[in-house]
Formats: C-alpha cells, structure tokens, sequence
C-alpha cells in the first residue's frame, strides 16, 4: 500500500530488497491506553473469551482517543485481563466434568482497518470482516492467563496507521472450535461465564459489536454497543515524513520469508520481487501480479515475471 512518510533506508537491487529501520530520538516509540485513566475495574468477556465455540469482537478507537499520533506503525496491542482462574485450575479437569483440562489451547486472529466514521453499523461478521487487513495471529493457552494484567498482542511486521481517516478499527476473533483439540462447545464449566474477564468501559458512541456461536462460526447479525468495549493498550512507532511520495511494502512477497515492514521515497518505480533463489530452482514456475484497490484482486496485464515495478497505490500479491 502506498503512503507519504519513511522509516527505512532502502538498498533496492536488481534482485531483491533490503531495508534498515531508522528512527532518530523523535521517532521513539510510545503506548496510548484508551480509556485514557486506564483500565476501569468494570469486566466483560470479550474480546478474548472462549464461552462459545466461535467468539468475535469488533471495536473502533478515534484518532483523538489515540492521542493523534500522526502515521505510525502499531507494533503491539494489549487487552487488559481483570480476572482468571488460577492455572491449576485452568488445566484441571475436575471442574470442567471431562478428561481434557478445562481449557485447551485455542487460536485467535487480529484484524486492523482505518475507517471514516467512529460508529459501527449492525452487520453480519463476514460483512465486517471485508477490507480489514490481517494483523495477527496465534495461540491462547493457560499458562497466558496472568490476572490482573495486560495481556500483549504483537503485530508483525507492524499496522501502517496515518490518522488520515479518523478511527481505527480492530477485529479479534477466538476460535476454540479450531483448538487442541478442537472443543465446540467452548469453554464449558461452572462458573465458566466468568473464568476469563477483560476491562471495559463505556465509548462516547456506539463503536463494539460482538458476535458468537457455537458448533459454526456466526452467521447473523451482531450486537452494537456503546457500553462494553474494551479497554485496550496500543504501541506505536512514529513514521517519518518523506520530502516525496512514498510506498510503503509491508510484507514484500517471498516463497519462504517475510521482511520487515519497508517504505521508499517515491519518484521512481519500486521494484516487488520474490526470492531470488527458490523461484530459480524449479522449472515450469509461472507468475500472475496482482493489484487490489479494495474492490477485489485483478490480475495485472502483462506482469507475469518474478519482478514487477510498482507505481501506483493499493495492494500487490502474486499468485
């Protein structure tokens, strides 16, 4: 995606790309907690909770709740657990009624967006899901319940955030379907409504909707809130401002790894290439570049090398 400020060097080769992260003493990274006093002692099971199979959590944070960063990288988000049971506990069986302890490890996805208006419309999850941009993922189990305390979300290699649209928006979703091993009943145990609690409070708008379901994920509309968001914790890294345009590359494509997140000054075409190596290896290999502006992934007339040279603004993939 192309944006107007730097925070790499860049040393562009025929073949590949590498960059150098540079940040001077005004560039130094820094935290916002949102509600802004911090966490407010009032519980809620979301955005992490495994009651159901299947649990979504969508919520929106405005440019002055952050604090008007100007365009920054997000390299972390926290969510802030008020209560959990001990660990004992939690890898017991006894209480849950069956073999396996009372909660298996289970994955989680982070999803992140900017977005013009602070309030969420109701909408089916897939409806919400469109146009955000994959941020993080992983594993909860156990051992990570440390209460009280905030509980870190690193996002790799970092969400491009410029404020230009007023609000950022996060998706998080638990899927203890998909867990180990898999459990569509989510967490099932006395008490289990209040196992796991995360702080809350009340925005000034209706920006937290909420989703579940067990056995598939939810299908139906969500529940739009002002009341219940969470209180949430972000890392930034300022960017900063080229003298030209810029694209900014967060994951340029590879067979077999990922760079950091790179952006160049603009002026001349910047070059997206695969891995010199692996593509070399092996014959027959073809390649398709592709250009998404939000409206869907369109193949690239004419790109069909392992290089192609960037000019224009939105999202590249190569399949």
């Amino acid at each position: 995606m192309v944006q107007n400020y730097m925070t790499s060097i860049i040393n562009i080769s025929k073949k590949w790309l590498f960059a150098l992260l540079f940040l001077s003493g005004a560039q130094l990274s820094f935290s916002v907690t949102i509600p802004g006093g911090g966490p407010t002692g009032s519980s809620h099971r979301k955005p992490l909770g495994v009651f159901f199979g299947y649990e979504r959590s969508q919520m929106r944070y405005t440019n002055t709740e952050l604090g008007n960063p100007g365009p920054s990288f997000i390299t972390s988000i926290y969510f802030y657990l008020n209560s959990a049971p001990p660990l004992s506990v939690c890898l017991s069986a006894g209480g849950c009624g069956g073999a396996g302890p009372c909660m298996n490890p289970f994955p989680y996805n982070v999803y992140m967006r900017e977005t013009a208006s602070p309030t969420i419309p109701g909408s089916t999850y897939a409806t919400a899901l469109g146009g955000l941009v994959p941020s993080a993922s992983g594993t909860f189990s156990c051992s990570d319940w440390v209460a009280p305390g905030w509980i870190q979300i690193p996002i790799t290699p970092g969400f491009f955030y410029t404020g230009s649209l007023g609000n950022l928006e996060v998706l998080v979703e638990t899927n203890y379907c998909l867990g180990t091993p898999p459990d569509c009943n989510g967490w099932f145990s006395p008490g289990a409504e209040d196992a796991i609690y995360f702080d809350r409070h009340t925005a000034a708008t209706t920006s937290f909707q909420t989703w579940q379901a067990d056995g598939n994920p939810p299908a139906g509309n969500g529940f739009p809130t002002a009341t219940n968001r969470p209180t949430v914790k972000i890392d930034l890294t300022p960017a900063a401002p080229c003298s030209t345009s810029a694209l900014w590359v967060p994951t340029p494509p590879t067979f077999t790894t990922q760079s950091t997140s790179t952006l160049v000054c603009g002026g001349v075409p910047f070059n997206l290439t695969l891995s010199p190596s692996a593509p070399l290896l092996f014959s027959g290999i073809t390649y398709q570049w592709q250009y998404n502006i939000g409206a869907g992934w369109n193949n690239i007339a004419g790109a069909t090398s392992a290089t192609y040279s960037a000019t224009s603004t939105g999202n590249y993939s190569v399949v």
